[in-house]
């Protein structure tokens, strides 16, 4: 079984090369049993559309980043309530 540190540098480090069916079952099956694994997972994908929003604009202003900013804490902060898994806010 692959510890939390192992899952969370292969999530973070993932760049779409592929991996082998093992690992992904491996990840896969710490993260059904893992919270706070599906919790980072869920926050790095936040990070990375605010991200992906931000670099469409030609020329991102303050405000915009601002926006992205304040939607990925607010994100963070509702997956990290406690009693939430972060989904529709309800426990």
């Amino acid at each position: 079984m692959l510890s939390c540190r192992e899952v969370t540098r292969r999530i973070s480090t993932e760049d779409g090369t592929p991996t082998g069916i093992r690992a992904r079952m491996q990840i896969r099956l710490h993260l059904l049993m893992c919270r706070s694994c599906q919790r980072y997972q869920r926050q790095l994908r936040a990070i990375a559309t605010a991200a992906r929003a931000i670099s469409r604009q030609s020329e991102p202003d303050a405000e915009a980043v601002d926006r992205a900013a304040a939607r990925v804490l607010a994100a963070a902060e509702k997956w990290n309530s406690p009693g939430s898994d972060g989904r529709d806010g309800s426990p």
